[in-house]
């Protein structure tokens, strides 16, 4: 027998407000196929330096 456990996540906002960025913020790059798994859960290539930028904007826990 199967049973769907649900939970209750606290909202977490991933989205960048690129409204107020000055021109050095603009060169956020992804890592290599970057993508959301799932809410707050993200997959991609080995990122390297000119990717962290992009990941620290994500305030992740861990990589």
């Amino acid at each position: 027998m199967c049973r769907t456990i649900e939970e209750d996540a606290p909202a977490v906002d991933h989205h960048v407000d690129m409204s107020s960025s000055t021109s050095g913020d603009l060169n956020l790059i992804p890592p290599l196929n970057f993508a959301m798994v799932d809410n707050g859960i993200f997959r991609s290539g080995l990122p390297d330096s000119a990717n962290f930028s992009f990941l620290q904007t994500l305030q992740l826990t861990s990589i």
